[in-house]
C-alpha cells in the first residue's frame, strides 16, 4: 500500500511538473503574439501618439484612424475592443502606458452600459490578458478581485485549459508559426460591414448609473500623466427611453469636469448600421468625418 501511494504521489508530481513546463511554454509563445488586442498592446513599446481612442466595440468598429491621421496630420491609435467595461479599459490603458508609450490626448467612449453597476463583472474579453497575469500592471488590477482570478494565476495550465476557446492548442500552433493574424489594422481599427440585423430601435432601461472605480482610476491616471481626457458617445440607430435615463452619461461626465461630445442621435438610417449600436463601414466613414470636423481637429471658420 505504501508503495502504491508513493507511485501515486510520484505520478502527481510528474503531472504537476509537466503542467508547469507546458504553462511556461505556452505563455512564452502567447506573450510574443499579436493576434489579440491585449497581445498587440503588450508588444507595443516606446511609441508616441497624438491621440488614442479607447472604449468598447462601438469605439472599435469602423472609426477609421488612418482617415483621422490624414485629415488632422496626427498619429493616432485605437485601443478599444469588444465588450470593454471600465476594468478592461483601465487595464489596457495601464498596460499601454507601462510599456513606455505616451499619448497627448485620449477620447474615451462612454455609454449607458459602461456607466452602470452592471459592469461589476468581467466580460469575455478580459481573458485576452491571461498570458500576462503575473505582470505587475495586470496583477495589480486583477489580483484579489475574485477566486477565479486567483485560480487562473496560481494553478499551472488552468488558464489555458479553462479558456481553450481563446488560448487552446490551435491558437498556440497558429501563434508559434506566425499564422494567427489580428482582426484589426495597424492603427488598431476593426472594419466590419455585415448586413443589418436586429431591431430597428434600442430602448434604454432604468438602471443604476454611476462612475465605477476603474473609470475613476483612468481619470486619475490621465491627470497624473498630463493626458487630455475627453469623452464621447457613438451614434445609435434609434435610442429610446426616459429623458432622465438618456441624459445619464452627460450628467455623470459633467460631474467629473470632463468634456462630453455626444453623437448618440447624430446618424439616422439603417443603411449606416450593422445593428442598433454598431455603425457599418458607411456609417463609420460618416462618423469619422464628424469626429475630425467637430472634435479632433475642427477648423475655425
Amino acid at each position: 500500500m505504501q508503495r502504491f501511494l508513493r507511485n501515486i504521489a510520484l505520478a502527481l508530481l510528474l503531472l504537476l511538473a509537466a503542467a508547469v513546463a507546458l504553462d511556461a511554454l505556452m505563455t512564452g509563445v502567447f506573450r510574443r503574439g499579436r493576434g489579440t488586442k491585449a497581445q498587440w498592446i503588450h508588444n507595443m513599446k516606446d511609441q508616441h501618439y497624438d491621440l488614442a481612442i479607447i472604449g468598447s466595440s462601438r469605439a472599435w468598429w469602423n472609426i477609421d484612424m488612418n482617415a483621422i491621421d490624414s485629415a488632422c496630420d496626427l498619429r493616432t491609435v485605437n485601443l478599444a475592443n469588444n465588450h470593454y467595461s471600465g476594468r478592461e479599459i483601465n487595464l489596457s490603458l495601464a498596460m499601454f502606458l507601462a510599456n513606455g508609450n505616451t499619448v497627448d490626448r485620449i477620447l474615451l467612449q462612454v455609454d449607458h452600459y459602461l456607466l452602470t453597476a452592471e459592469t461589476d463583472g468581467f466580460t469575455s474579453t478580459i481573458y485576452e490578458f491571461l498570458p500576462y497575469l503575473h505582470d505587475s500592471v495586470v496583477e495589480a488590477r486583477l489580483a484579489g478581485r475574485s477566486l477565479e482570478w486567483e485560480a487562473l494565476r496560481h494553478i499551472p495550465l488552468w488558464r489555458y485549459v479553462k479558456c481553450n476557446f481563446m488560448w487552446g492548442p490551435e491558437q498556440f500552433l497558429a501563434t508559434a508559426t506566425g499564422r494567427r493574424k489580428p482582426l484589426f489594422d495597424s492603427t488598431g481599427t476593426y472594419f466590419s460591414n455585415p448586413h443589418f440585423h436586429g431591431l430597428e430601435y434600442l430602448t434604454m432601461a432604468r438602471t443604476d448609473h454611476r462612475l465605477d472605480e476603474d473609470l475613476k482610476e483612468v481619470i486619475r491616471l490621465c491627470r497624473e500623466r498630463k493626458i487630455t481626457l475627453e469623452c464621447f458617445t457613438t451614434p445609435y440607430l434609434n435610442l429610446r427611453g426616459d429623458p432622465e435615463i438618456l441624459a445619464a452619461p452627460a450628467r455623470i461626465v459633467d460631474s467629473t469636469g470632463l468634456v462630453l461630445h455626444d453623437f448618440s442621435d447624430r446618424i439616422a438610417g439603417r443603411e449606416h448600421y450593422n445593428d442598433t449600436q454598431h455603425l457599418n463601414v458607411a456609417g463609420g466613414k460618416l462618423f469619422t468625418r464628424m469626429l475630425v470636423e467637430e472634435v479632433v481637429c475642427p477648423r475655425e471658420v
